[in-house]
Parts: structure tokens; sequence; C-alpha cells
């Protein structure tokens, strides 16, 4: 089986300048490294132990811990980052703690570390920068947030109230009214 290159960035969410690097590291050259070039099931493998999205995470170091007891500013903070439509697991290292923002964000909760339970309970998890998930135990708390929406089942997290923004009733007239004329011989 074939694989585009293209498919593999998505899956991993690297580059593919990451992924050429990977396989000419293992011996494996390729020609022309565009997104519509294919790669083999093996090749697809190899890149899955390096980026595998169940392996390792991204930690994202964040300056400002907004995250609260509530969970709809917590979703809205979420939001408002990006973070609701992720590619893959990813670690958010804030100044007093980590927090586990799982790809599929149905869940009503976040697992969260302090830095000093993460140092204690995880001493191994972080290896070149990136966060294996295999080694996180024994999380400190949880974050309340509510639970993401899909597009196609799109509901505001808050009422807005009605009636701000309307404009009265205007009657539209289908009657067209001719001002003047334009004589298009005479432009040249």
């Amino acid at each position: 089986m074939r694989i585009k290159l293209g498919k593999a960035c998505r899956d991993f969410n690297v580059e593919i300048s990451a992924i050429v690097k990977e396989l000419e590291n293992n011996g494996i050259f390729l020609d022309d490294a565009n997104p519509n070039t294919r790669i083999s099931g093996e090749e697809y493998e190899l890149i899955a132990k390096s980026f595998g999205r169940e392996t390792s995470l991204f930690a994202l170091t964040w300056q400002e811990d907004k995250f609260g007891l509530d969970p709809i500013s917590n979703r809205e903070e979420v939001n408002s980052h990006g973070w609701d439509r992720l590619r893959n697991d990813i670690i958010i290292a804030l100044p007093t703690r980590y927090i586990l923002i799982p790809k599929d964000q149905s869940c009503d909760s976040f697992s969260f570390w302090t830095r000093e339970d993460f140092a204690t309970n995880c001493p191994m998890a972080v290896v070149d920068g990136k966060v294996v998930r295999e080694k996180l135990k024994d999380p400190t708390g949880t974050i309340p947030v509510l639970p993401y929406i899909s597009d196609d089942k799109v509901q505001p997290l808050r009422e807005k109230p009605q009636g701000v923004f309307r404009l009265p009733n205007q009657l539209n007239s289908s009657k067209v009214t001719v001002v003047d004329s334009i004589d298009l011989s005479s432009l040249n």
C-alpha cells in the first residue's frame, strides 16, 4: 500500500522536511519530496515509530494560566488558542502546571500535573522536548471543560441577548427606477 507524503504529514502533524530528514537518517532517500510523493507502508511505519501520535506529544509552552473552575470559560480559553482543532494530543506547559489536551475533546475534563508532581511522578516522560504519553502517571487533578461540539452541531456557548442588533423590517420593492443613461459609443 502506498501512502501520500501529505497524508503522513497530516496524520502526525509534522512538516514534510521533518519526515524527509527522518527517512534519510534511516537510509531512505526520496527523489522528489512533495505532498503527492508516495511512500511505502514500511516507510510509513518507520515514520509512525518516530512521530507516532500515541508515543510522544508536543509540549507547548504558554505564559498565562487562565484555566479555572468554570467549564464554559475553560472551553472558551481552549477555543481562543485553537486547541479545539488539534490533530494530535498535546501537553500545554504553563508556569505552574502541565495540562494534557486530547485530540478528541468530547470529554468533560482535562488532566493536569503540577510542576512538582510532574517531576516526581513522571521523571522520564520528557524525551527530546516531547512528552512520552505512556510514561505519564497519576495526574494531580482535572480541569472541568465544556465538551467540544463538532461543526455540524454548533451551538453557542453562552446565550446572546435577542434583539440587540435587529434591524427594522424593510419592504423590498421590485420596482426599478431608471435615473439616467450612458452613451457607450462616446467613450472612445
